[in-house]
This record gives C-alpha cells, structure tokens and sequence, in this order.
C-alpha cells in the first residue's frame, strides 16, 4: 500500500532528548473516525491502548515509511481491553505512525444524541526490539499440535507466547526468560497467525506450591482471584486455563487489585 495521507486530530512529536513518551485520553461516538499520529524519534515506538469496559473497538494504525510507502495494522486486545503492539525503526525507517481507533459498540438504532465512548492510549519510545526470526519453524497447517511448553511466534508480531493444554500465555517482558534457564529465544516456533489463533488466550497464574491463583493484566500487574472455587467456576473461567509458573514469576508483576465474585 503506498501513498496513504491523512489529516490528523492530534500530532505528537516524540524526542529521544526531550519528550519521549506521551499518555492521551479521549472520547468518540461510534463509527467516528479520529487520527492521532506519532513523529520523531530515533528508537522503537511501543503502542499502548486502552478501551473502556462494556465499550467495542477497532484500533487501526497505519506505518508510514521514508520510502513513501505504508502498511496499516490492527491492535489485538486482552481481555482486559488492553492492547500493546511495537513498531521498529521509529524516526529511521518509519518517518511516522497514525493510530485510527473507531468504536463499534453500537451498529443499528441510531438516534439523535449518541453516547461518547472513552479510551486512551500510551506511546513511547523504547529500546525494546521485537523477536528477531527464530531458525525453527512450524509446520503447516491452521492446527499444529505442539509439545506443552512449546514457545510460540505469529509471523510479523513481536509477541511470544507459551503454549499449553490448547492455551496460549503471552510472555509479556523478556526478563521472565531469566527465570526459566531452560527457555530462551532460541527456543521459539515461529508459525503462521492463524496457528497462533488456534490456541485460546489464558492469562490465569499460580506459584507453583501456592494455591493463589491471579489474573495477569497486560500493563504487567497480577490480581488475585478471592473466591472460592465454584464462585471461580461460576465466572466462566477455566481450571485448565492456570498455568503453573515459579516464585520468581510470580513477584515479577506488581499487585494490583483483588478480583472479586459478583
């Protein structure tokens, strides 16, 4: 695709010497088109967005190159409704990036006054690189069946996740690679998305020896699920959705608030 040019909403300006980070809130109707572009910069630039519970959104971003060409990508969400993604070469290979995030919460019974919806969105410049193309591959096919354990890439996407049970985990900071020595990048399968998408996400943790199970959120905190276990069953959470990690692990993501039985 090449040639894409826009008139943003809002332009940040991103330095390595002076702003290099920039937290932004704010309201649109549904199907409102809103574009937030991003320049500057002499690094990686890593893209936090964050939806409003009860809200449904689509959060477009388009790369725009020295060259002249561009490439537009979409954010996938937690189910915390958050969504991280990195662009490399930021302010080098890419002159600038523009987010286009459109709720899509209501489709049909329009009226006069129609309801803002509320998300924001973190951008920085970090030396965080995406994974560089592991040797080993998967084999084709939309359902390969991989060892539990296994260490799984989507061709294109930086995220790596472990695999197990037909569940996927994202390992959300290379330095939980220092607590299993057995593991490292070397280790990692790249496959196709869609066999990523095979596998179910799972964000459910507990220490080995420990009975307390947490929900892991995608900024990196762990909330402990105060209930007993039918309230956890009643939820529709999954036992076989906990996957059993070390202490190390464990005291890696800050505390956060308890989850509570509604």
């Amino acid at each position: 695709m090449e040639k894409i040019k826009v008139s943003p909403t809002v332009s940040h300006i991103l330095s390595n010497s002076g702003v290099s980070s920039v937290s932004w809130t704010d309201f649109v109707k549904d199907w409102s088109g809103h574009w937030y572009q991003f320049s500057g910069g002499n690094a990686n630039l890593k893209l936090i967005f964050k939806k409003a519970t009860s809200t449904t959104f689509k959060a477009a971003y388009i790369i725009q190159r020295i060259n002249g060409s561009a490439e537009i990508k979409f954010i996938n969400f937690d189910p915390t409704g958050q969504g991280t993604d990195l662009v490399e070469n930021f302010g080098t290979d890419v002159s600038s990036v523009t987010l286009v995030p459109v709720s899509i919460t209501n489709t049909s019974g329009f009226g006069i006054s129609e309801p803002f919806r509320q998300f924001s969105y973190q951008v920085s410049l970090t030396t965080e690189a995406a994974m560089s193309s592991p040797p080993a591959s998967a084999p084709s096919g939309a359902s390969p069946n991989y060892p539990d354990g296994s260490l799984i890439r989507a061709k294109g996407d930086y995220k790596v996740y472990v695999v197990n049970n037909g569940y996927k985990r994202w390992i959300q900071n290379r330095e939980i690679f220092k607590f299993y020595p057995h593991l490292g990048w070397q280790a990692v399968i790249e496959v196709t998305p869609e066999q990523r998408d095979s596998h179910r996400d799972a964000w459910l943790v507990r220490a080995d020896g420990d009975k307390k199970v947490y929900e892991i959120n995608g900024d990196g905190t762990k909330h402990w699920l105060n209930m007993t276990a039918d309230e956890f069953s009643q939820t529709g959470r999954k036992w076989d959705m906990v996957y059993v990690i070390n202490n190390s692990e464990r005291d890696f993501y800050r505390t956060g608030a308890d989850v509570m039985f509604k």
